[in-house]
């Protein structure tokens, strides 16, 4: 993606990987059809899986310490902004997290939530990886340091590392119990 950075022209860019698409064709004329001066524009995403759709509505930016609140595929970011700070590559799978939340950090940048569907992400990655969670704790330890925020990171990564350990050694049935009872809790 930074390599894409370094060769991008325009005022606005925006990320698609193999098999993420625009919501439909008129949806960079809906979303620039106003005059646009915000850092970011962010809107709703229709997630993929394997088929089976379903909507995602972006949150608000502030909720960006506790998880991505949009959907990267559904962001258009300054070109300039991106050509001063392109992902950190110490982030594999993270990257576009520790991004936005710098941006967020340092409290200077303007963004604006549409309530248009942006892109239609097919959600079969490892986005909800062990290794990604990994990654959002080291970054909001970074950025939040013995707050709250990497609190939550941090019992988030305890409850992946618990499920995923889980996965490899009980029976799916098992498994599915214990995570329908976690959630009437």
């Amino acid at each position: 993606m930074n390599k894409g950075i370094l060769l991008a022209t325009g005022d606005y860019i925006i990320f698609m990987n193999c098999g993420d698409q625009f919501y439909n064709i008129n949806t960079i004329k809906n979303i620039f059809s106003n005059d646009i001066k915000e850092d970011l524009i962010y809107g709703d995403t229709v997630l993929d899986n394997y088929g089976e759709t379903r909507l995602s509505k972006a949150k608000e930016f502030k909720e960006i310490k506790y998880g991505m609140p949009f959907c990267h595929q559904s962001v258009f970011v300054k070109l300039s902004i991106m050509k001063e700070r392109s992902f950190d590559l110490k982030y594999k799978l993270a990257s576009d997290y520790d991004f936005f939340m710098f941006l967020f950090h340092k409290g200077i940048y303007s963004y604006k939530k549409t309530n248009e569907y942006i892109s239609i992400y097919e959600n079969c990655g490892a986005s909800m990886s062990l290794k990604t969670i990994e990654e959002k704790f080291t970054i909001s330890k970074h950025y939040y340091p013995f707050s709250e925020i990497s609190a939550f990171h941090y019992f988030q990564l305890k409850y992946y590392t618990i499920t995923s350990f889980l996965k490899a050694n009980f029976p799916d049935a098992i498994v599915d119990r214990l995570i329908k009872i976690k959630r009437k809790l």
